[in-house]
């Protein structure tokens, strides 16, 4: 890989050192733009199979080239990165991962091994990888996190759904997205259905009447606890979910939508400077979300 791929000394402007594999998807372009405007930050690198080698800023709709090629391959970008000495001016680097199920793992092994904190923010990381993932964060002594959902609002949804769950015993989840959503339930909705039992003891939904589907699927995806999540997905939707709790005569829905991607932007730069604070892996936003920006 040539030098000329590595951010000019211009670039310089944080201490915190960022690589960001997907920047050439809806949220990595964000991302991108994101990364740029802070001053604590400096964008170092950027994978994308699509664009390869050209400027990441431009592909991401800004005005003014940022000096940083698009290139494929992470491994590559990583080596070329250590061997160069790129990596030395920053105290901290960390690897913001948006691609999809199929390769987040391979690419966060890569980043680890490479001394980056990682931030996922693709679902697909189960729970046996995020134990193993803990183990190994926490032997290297860096820090990492796993983020169902950016969205401050989607945080606070998820937190007074947690709350409100303890009152009541019948549960339903609806999740919106795209059309070209890869997973389903999301990732938002699976840390909402399992996060619901933390202060309720018996499994939601159990005097429910224990119906025959003449269509299979059309009572949603049932978790362990009783939760019942259904994923809808349409052309024009961004990221939408519901919590219905009720009761005997009574209905609270919790809901947020998300009408864009620059609504994840600052849980992103939150999660960037967080990860920088422990070693170990934490799984949600929430645990960033102490004080004002």
């Amino acid at each position: 890989m040539s030098s000329n791929l590595l951010p000019p000394e211009s670039c310089i402007n944080g201490s915190i050192g960022v690589v960001i594999v997907g920047a050439t998807g809806n949220m990595g372009k964000e991302a991108v733009k994101a990364v740029l405007a802070q001053p604590d930050m400096t964008l170092l690198g950027a994978v994308g199979r699509r664009y390869a080698g050209e400027d990441a800023a431009l592909i991401a709709g800004e005005d003014t080239p940022c000096g940083v090629t698009l290139v494929s391959s992470l491994v590559e970008l990583l080596s070329s990165l250590k061997t160069s000495g790129a990596l030395e001016p920053y105290e901290h680097w960390v690897g913001i991962e948006l691609t999809n199920p199929t390769t987040v793992m391979e690419h966060t092994n890569s980043l680890v091994q490479a001394g980056f904190r990682p931030v996922i923010g693709t679902s697909g990381v189960e729970e046996a990888q995020q134990k193993t993932l803990n183990r190994v964060l926490t032997s290297a002594s860096l820090g990492g996190a796993v983020i169902p959902n950016f969205a401050i609002g989607a945080v606070l949804m998820m937190r007074f759904a947690k709350e409100a769950a303890q009152y009541f015993d019948n549960v339903e989840i609806v999740e919106l997205h795209h059309n070209k959503k890869l997973d389903a339930p999301s990732g938002t909705a699976h840390h909402t259905a399992l996060s619901l039992s933390e202060h309720h003891p018996h499994p939601f939904n159990a005097a429910l009447v224990k119906e025959a589907e003449t269509i299979t699927g059309a009572r949603g995806a049932e978790f362990p606890n009783g939760v019942r999540v259904h994923s809808v997905r349409l052309p024009g939707l961004v990221a939408h979910q519901e919590v219905l709790l009720a009761s005997e005569g009574q209905l609270l829905t919790i809901r947020h939508d998300s009408f864009n991607r620059q609504c994840f932007m600052p849980g992103v730069l939150r999660a960037i400077r967080g990860v920088t604070t422990h070693s170990g892996l934490k799984v949600g936003l929430e645990h960033y979300l102490q004080g004002k920006e």
